[in-house]
């Protein structure tokens, strides 16, 4: 967005919103007024900086925190109806978003969610969204109470994240298509604009309570003046505003290509959410753009510092969680042999050795069959775990304190009628595979900051499978396999 642009933007948003928040009060008198000064520390980043209340920086917004930085929408013009479709399936990309494929009866399941969409979701001609809002929330109870008995009928915890995934596609561009007929596409680059999830949302693993982080990218060199500007404002407004008037928390940003490039190279969280950035709905060539320009000028020739980064992050973080996966109370995703660790090191591969998932790194003889059967198991346990610690609290939440282990035991599985029972049968397959994970990831960690002796593969062997000529002896201990100073599980 040029500089102009930038400017003349507060100023027209401030109208709009002078222009609506009086229908929007009489229509909502109770609505969320802690939002006003709310603020929320986790994960912050220069794609979602956190804007004061009554700021009008129009380039981001983090979280769900009302400012004048998003217009509601103001009265529509004219404009032909235009129809809509679940049906069309997420831009393939090549990487973690590509966890959105699904088959099997986890197509049944989305397929059912498409169909209660087409019979709630569609709204009558130039109708706007915030005035149908009792249709967007009959969806997301009626879905996620679907999602929920998924879970209760013991579906793996990445299914159910993924179906949560899937059916916020859903919703969102279905109301992303019921904005764009009430506010008609003006002629130019406004026209160009592109949803983009990333996070959680990006990677297709949305808990049942998990934030959902948005990207509205949009094409660089809008003028100040007329009408591209204001249906900008519009729509993200429109989308943005429905949502949170639905019980939706959302951080998100609005972007150019170029923008999205800067500050990559400004933040290492920043570049991580670029690379695993999915597009949702909109102009499939500007998202493609954005791809080319993240691997040609965020990841090419950035390898090694974006690994040193990542190293020590890891180190600050799980010095901060005990450097033990073994807690009294451990963080589901940032502790120590949490999500983070597992994420971490594929984050860490992809900037290494282009490889994007478990079976890459198994393929590039980095990672043997059982450990990479370890620790996907590993990870699922995790994600249903949290996913049950979130049904469990209402809302989102990450540490198993005592109060609540009990029932997310017996919500897993743990049926003994003694609550200290279950938990500590429980506790003793979450310590397990949150220590499979830790020790594992530690080792991969450790090679991929290495550069294999010739004739030697990953795993310390040589090609035909044995030790390398000179290397000190191994040492085995319960399941594990030291060689040359670094750890190895066995294979059983």
């Amino acid at each position: 967005m040029g500089v102009e642009a930038e400017d003349a933007l507060p100023q027209l948003l401030a109208e709009a919103r002078h222009h609506s928040d009086h229908d929007h009060q009489h229509r909502h008198p109770q609505r969320h007024p802690q939002h006003a000064n709310e603020s929320n520390d986790r994960d912050k980043g220069p794609l979602r900086p956190q804007v004061a209340e009554g700021q009008s920086n129009f380039i981001g917004q983090r979280r769900h925190v009302r400012s004048a930085t998003v217009a509601r929408p103001t009265q529509p013009d004219k404009a032909s109806a235009a129809g809509w479709s679940t049906t069309a399936p997420a831009t393939p990309l090549p990487g973690p978003a590509n966890r959105l494929t699904v088959g099997g009866s986890m197509n049944s399941l989305i397929a059912k969610i498409e169909e209660s969409a087409r019979k709630l979701l569609v709204l009558p001609p130039l109708t706007k969204p915030a005035d149908e809002l009792p249709r967007y929330k009959r969806f997301l109870k009626v879905e996620s109470h679907r999602l929920h008995l998924l879970h209760r009928g013991g579906a793996s915890g990445l299914d159910v994240c993924r179906a949560r995934s899937a059916m916020m596609d859903v919703l969102i561009r279905n109301l992303w298509t019921s904005i764009q007929s009430v506010f008609p596409t003006p002629k130019g680059k406004a026209s160009k604009m592109t949803l983009v999830a990333f996070g959680g949302y990006g990677r297709g693993e949305l808990n049942p309570f998990s934030d959902i982080d948005l990207m509205f990218l949009h094409a660089d060199g809008l003028s100040p003046e007329g009408a591209e500007l204001k249906t900008l404002a519009e729509w993200t407004g429109g989308l943005l505003y429905t949502l949170w008037d639905i019980g939706l928390k959302v951080g998100h940003a609005v972007r150019t290509v170029e923008d999205c490039v800067r500050l990559a190279n400004e933040d290492m969280q920043a570049k991580t959410a670029l690379i695993e950035a999915r597009r949702v709905t909109g102009d499939e060539p500007l998202f493609e753009q954005l791809q080319r320009e993240v691997q040609k000028h965020c990841v090419r020739r950035h390898e090694d510092e974006y690994i040193a980064q990542r190293l020590a992050d890891q180190a600050t973080r799980r010095t901060k969680y005990g450097n033990s996966p073994a807690l009294q109370e451990p963080n589901i995703k940032n502790g120590v042999g949490g999500l983070r660790d597992f994420q971490n090191l594929l984050w860490m591969a992809y900037f290494k050795h282009g490889t994007r998932s478990l079976m890459d790194l198994q393929k590039a003889e980095f990672l043997s069959a059982s450990d990479r059967k370890q620790m996907e198991a590993a990870y699922d346990f995790l994600l249903r775990t949290r996913n049950e610690l979130h049904y469990v609290a209402g809302r989102a939440a990450e540490t198993l304190t005592p109060i609540v282990k009990p029932a997310v035991a017996l919500g897993l599985g743990f049926s003994d009628r003694s609550p200290r029972a279950r938990t500590e049968a429980f506790m003793r397959e979450y310590y397990t595979h949150a220590r499979n994970l830790y020790l594992t990831t530690r080792t991969l960690e450790q090679r991929l900051a290495l550069v294999p002796s010739p004739g030697t593969s990953k795993t310390g062997k040589t090609k035909g499978g044995k030790p390398k000529r000179g290397a000190a002896p191994a040492e085995e201990f319960d399941g594990f396999r030291i060689l040359d100073g670094q750890l190895h599980m066995v294979d059983r």
